[in-house]
């Protein structure tokens, strides 16, 4: 009974099953729509009409991507499941990125609808953010316009399709321009790179000494100034390497002067006979050289210009070698000995520093351009053996501190030079001295043979014992140090009254001419050493076996006592020897004279002749004459000179003039 109630109660008890109550679409607010969309499907620009309806399909038909790959990922394994977490994460992170710029960007397409609708309605400010509101701008400030779209005729499509060709043409040509410019620039700058690199290598190759330029990185220079050159120069031997547009390169012209050279001019009597030879590459074009010739060019020019300022310091110091300065030129005297007279014929070097503007002197040729290029070799080897010096003084141990400074000696230029010249004209002098005595000794019949031996006869042969494989000696420092030593010349003649070598050997008389270098001696020491048996007539020295050493002044001074002491020999030595018992009366005598008794006949009393030589070698002439003194004789005179004069030899004419036949009286 119970039964049947409660079955006849539930069918009368309404009931219904359905899903729990979810909350609709239309509660959530359209962020939160547009939130989950995207997060459900992805993109708004994925999704198409036909993926829709792939996805309807798929709902009805009960089955879901997710729960295939689900099914997927289960069979892959643990490994599988791992990397499609980490990609689920990834795209989790990237679509959290990818909302928050979509959001921002939908929030700014309805603001900038509803300040687009607010202009005809004013209800679609409700659309416009808070933020948009504040910020000032005004409602119905924005506003648009609808143009009716134009179809155009095939005519104007032709003539645009024309025109946007034409541009188009016009735009690739105007870059085929550009690329061809640009190409060309780079291919100009390529070869002048090449250019500049090529010059720079063949330069260091040459041994030239490179080096960046102090305050520009990216400019080198070279250094073709001399180390050793005083302070004043050495600065200025260094110039930075500069590229022209053609890539080659050259010196920097506001740091290298226009090129001089030395010029030295020999002079006589106010007329020049000699000028040294220039450097071509002097007077050349720039344009024209190299850049290994430009560099040549400003180290000798600066050479040049050094080697002049140190030698016109020193002019101040030689005013007692009557060296001055005039019309910008070095005057040194190259005849001293023409200074005391006027009559000699006059001589000086003059030296000057020129440049491109006194070239055309150099074109003529000159008797004395030989010496000239002498002095100037000279001068410049001088300067280059002081710069040696310098160096190897430099490579040495330095000299112990002190407080006062040490003054730096002067360079001895001018003054070997000078030194030279005055042992050079001396030596000159008395080789000429000695020919002229010969030829009149042997034109006469007098033998007189003549030793010189000058300073220079074997230079070579002191140079090679100078240099020396152990003195590791230069060739070039050989040279000049046996040019700054001690000048010395000696020449040797037997007397002419000497009859054989032995006899020669021990009547031998000796000249020396000594030049020292010295800064405080001046001139050439003479000294001349005399036999004792030219001494005893002289002097009337009994001590026979003592020679005599005298010191003469001057040349002149020398050539006169010379004179004096051949025509002693001659008369009192010579002479005698040509008559047997000749009695002479002579005694005390010191001149050239030979007094001796003729007698007439055998009763009658002896007549006193005297017989003078005299031997002259300025003049260049020997005499020998007799007189008889208080007596009405006229005598006779015969004269030797070395193209003419007497025929008969110096003893014939003796003979007869001592055995001379005299008149009775």
């Amino acid at each position: 009974m119970v039964d049947s109630e409660l079955s006849r109660g539930s069918a009368e008890l309404p009931l219904a099953l359905r899903p729990a109550p979810s909350s609709s679409d239309d509660d959530e607010s359209l962020m939160m729509q547009l939130q989950r969309i995207s997060a459900q499907f992805g993109q708004f620009r994925h999704m198409d009409e036909d993926k829709l309806k792939e996805m309807a399909a798929a709902q009805a038909a009960g089955v879901s991507d997710a729960e295939e790959a689900q099914d997927d990922e289960e069979e892959t394994g643990d490994d599988a499941k791992k990397r499609a977490e980490e990609l689920r994460n990834a795209k989790a992170e990237m679509f959290k990125h990818i909302n928050s710029d979509a959001q921002q960007e939908i929030l700014y397409t309805i603001d900038f609808l509803g300040l687009l609708l607010s202009k005809d309605n004013p209800r679609g400010s409700n659309y416009m953010s808070p933020t948009l509101k504040q910020s000032g701008v005004p409602e119905g400030s924005f506003a648009y316009d609808k143009w009716p779209v134009k179809q155009l005729d095939e005519r104007l499509k032709k003539q645009q399709h024309l025109v946007a060709k034409g541009w188009t043409t016009e735009g690739l040509g105007a870059s085929a321009d550009s690329l061809l410019q640009a190409a060309t620039k780079l291919e100009k700058e390529v070869r002048k790179e090449t250019q500049y690199w090529g010059q720079i290598l063949s330069v260091k190759k040459r041994g030239w000494s490179l080096r960046r330029v102090p305050r520009e990185s990216g400019t080198l220079g070279v250094q073709f100034g001399f180390l050793e050159a005083s302070d004043r120069f050495q600065a200025r031997g260094f110039a930075p390497l500069r590229a022209k547009e053609d890539g080659n390169i050259i010196l920097d012209q506001a740091l290298v002067q226009k090129p001089k050279t030395i010029r030295v001019r020999i002079v006589e009597d106010g007329k020049t006979v000699g000028t040294s030879e220039q450097n071509n590459l002097v007077f050349a074009q720039q344009s024209d050289l190299e850049i290994e010739d430009l560099i040549r060019r400003a180290r000798d020019s600066l050479f040049e210009q050094e080697l002049f300022h140190e030698m016109t310091m020193e002019s101040r110091q030689l005013l007692s070698y009557r060296t001055h300065f005039r019309d910008h030129a070095i005057v040194i005297p190259a005849s001293p000995e023409a200074e005391a007279s006027d009559s000699s014929q006059k001589r000086e070097i003059h030296v000057d520093l020129i440049g491109l503007e006194d070239a055309e002197e150099l074109l003529s040729r000159r008797p004395e351009d030989g010496l000239a290029n002498d002095v100037a070799l000279t001068l410049r080897l001088l300067l280059t053996y002081i710069h040696s010096q310098r160096l190897r003084k430099r490579t040495q141990q330095p000299l112990p501190m002190t407080d006062r400074a040490r003054p730096e000696p002067q360079l001895p230029i001018l003054r070997t030079l000078l030194n030279f010249i005055y042992h050079h004209n001396a030596t000159t002098a008395l080789r000429s001295y000695l020919s002229s005595v010969q030829r009149i000794l042997a034109r006469a019949g007098i033998s007189f043979n003549t030793n010189l031996e000058s300073a220079y006869a074997s230079l070579s042969e002191t140079i090679n014992t100078t240099y020396s494989e152990r003195s590791r000696l230069p060739r070039l420092d050989a040279l000049m140090t046996v040019l700054s030593r001690p000048m010395h010349t000696t020449a040797t003649f037997p007397l002419p009254s000497a009859l054989d070598e032995a006899a020669a050997l021990r009547q031998e008389v000796t000249i020396s001419l000594r030049t020292p270098v010295a800064p405080h001696i001046q001139g050439t020491d003479i000294s001349l050493t005399i036999p004792p048996a030219l001494a005893g007539i002289l002097y009337h020295d009994n001590r026979q076996a003592q020679k005599r050493i005298l010191s003469f002044d001057t040349l002149d001074a020398l050539q006169e006592y010379l004179d004096h002491a051949l025509s002693m020999d001659l008369a009192l030595n010579l002479a005698i020897k040509e008559r047997s018992g000749l009695q002479t009366a002579n005694s005390g005598n010191r001149h050239p004279e030979l007094s001796y008794f003729v007698r007439r006949n055998e009763n009658k009393e002896a007549v006193l002749l005297q017989l003078i030589t005299h031997v002259s070698g300025k003049e260049g002439c020997l005499k020998v004459s007799w007189y008889a003194p208080d007596t009405q004789l006229d005598g006779d005179e015969a004269v030797w000179r070395p193209d003419d004069g007497e025929r008969k030899s110096f003893k014939d004419v003796v003979k007869g003039f001592l055995n001379v036949p005299l008149p009775l009286g």
